[in-house]
């Protein structure tokens, strides 16, 4: 809710996260990067908890990719579900299995975003070949967001680890 993001659903393991769409947000670059940062950094603090629980730890990966893409309601006689399908969501996809656990990996189109300006902190990682597409693609290992934007996650982040603790 705090970066707009739109669960569209759970396979398995992985989490797919949709930002804007299905209401348009001029912002969904950063937001889907933020919303990405916001998960690593409060998965960290998650299994500070776990640890000391003496629970296993759970580790993710994240790709962030964005581009054209059919949006809709996909329905059959069991269910209804609005999804979204084609290359740029395959490629988001694929980009997880590219990286080690707690990072997370985005294109170089997501990080030049004009919209992003100089609100994420990533280094160049590399081009990838990557099944499906032609070319290699250039991508960016996101490391976090700029201070400016930080303090507001912080909080949520203490809020929720506070909340775990007590239980």
């Amino acid at each position: 809710r705090m970066y707009f993001g739109t669960i569209d659903k759970f396979i398995g393991d992985c989490a797919m996260v949709v930002f804007g769409a299905p209401k348009k947000d001029e912002n969904h670059h950063f937001n889907a990067l933020a919303c990405a940062v916001l998960m690593q950094k409060l998965n960290k603090n998650i299994n500070q908890v776990r640890k000391k629980q003496g629970k296993l730890e759970i580790h993710l990966r994240i790709g962030v990719n964005s581009g054209n893409m059919l949006a809709g309601i996909r329905c059959n006689q069991q269910n209804m579900e609005y999804t979204v399908v084609g290359d740029s969501v395959n490629l988001a996809s694929r980009l997880c299995g590219e990286v080690a656990p707690d990072q997370i990996i985005t294109t170089s189109a997501v990080y030049n975003s004009t919209v992003l300006g100089n609100k994420i902190i990533a280094r160049h990682y590399q081009k990838l070949n990557i099944r499906g597409k032609e070319h290699k693609v250039d991508t960016y290992i996101v490391e976090g967001v700029r201070s400016d934007y930080q303090m507001t996650m912080d909080t949520m982040i203490e809020d929720v680890i506070n909340d775990l603790e007590k239980r």
